[in-house]
């Protein structure tokens, strides 16, 4: 059963999404061939092992929304960017005592790993609590 209090999101993606998706399988396959990869598979289920990128072109279905996809992703960035929704401490405009310490705060994807930056965000908007009057 659901805890409670659980909440379950869920959106649809349209055409322009869905074929972002399909050549966000290619970018990420032509990487992995040029850093040497011998071969593909997509994550997705019915997928099919591709030696090269033009195999996995052909066998990747043009409606992928049809496709049981395993989305996800690694490093989630810019859902609250400050100025947008997060005040410059973090704090989630419309709510009291609700704070946003993580890649969430950029202002989109940066496109490479945010490690030392999301630290650097938390810390920072750590501090700031730690410091404010309560």
């Amino acid at each position: 059963g659901k805890k409670a209090g659980s909440r379950n999101l869920s959106y649809a993606l349209g055409d322009l999404e869905w074929e972002r998706v399909r050549r966000a399988y290619l970018r990420v396959a032509e990487a992995a061939f040029a850093a040497g990869a011998r071969a593909v598979t997509p994550v997705f289920y019915g997928s099919k092992r591709s030696k090269n990128l033009k195999d996995l072109e052909r066998s990747l279905p043009r409606e992928l929304p049809k496709v049981r996809s395993l989305g996800g992703s690694v490093h989630p960035m810019g859902t609250c960017g400050i100025g947008r929704t997060c005040e410059g401490d973090g704090r989630v405009r419309g709510y009291e005592n609700l704070y946003v310490a993580d890649a969430s705060l950029f202002p989109t994807s940066i496109g490479v790993n945010p490690q030392f930056t999301v630290m650097a965000l938390g810390t920072a908007v750590a501090a700031g609590i730690l410091d404010s009057p309560s």
